[in-house]
């Protein structure tokens, strides 16, 4: 990924995403060169707390991420309330 300087938004919308691909999600997280994640209609569960403990405490260079249409219940707090001042997109809302 680094020698791919141009790469600035991802989407992976619709990819069957789940808990199971925590490493790798948290891991393409934390790409700085990646401004903008779109994660969107897959079927995320707990992996919505460990995104929003990764935007809490390392990831401050998204401008946008997309989390919409996932299977989130009681994460979903915890990940709108440790977004850093970006745009994050949850359940159909939209929070800064």
């Amino acid at each position: 990924m680094d020698k791919l300087p141009f790469i600035r938004s991802v989407s992976l919308k619709h990819n069957g995403i789940s808990d199971e691909h925590e490493r790798e999600i948290l891991q393409l997280m934390g790409i700085s060169k990646i401004k903008s994640l779109d994660l969107s209609f897959n079927k995320m569960y707990k992996l919505g707390d460990k995104i929003g403990k990764k935007l809490r405490d390392e990831v401050t260079h998204f401008e946008w991420l997309d989390l919409t249409q996932n299977e989130f219940s009681i994460y979903v707090k915890d990940v709108k309330e440790k977004a850093h001042g970006f745009n994050i997109a949850i359940l159909n809302g939209l929070k800064k």
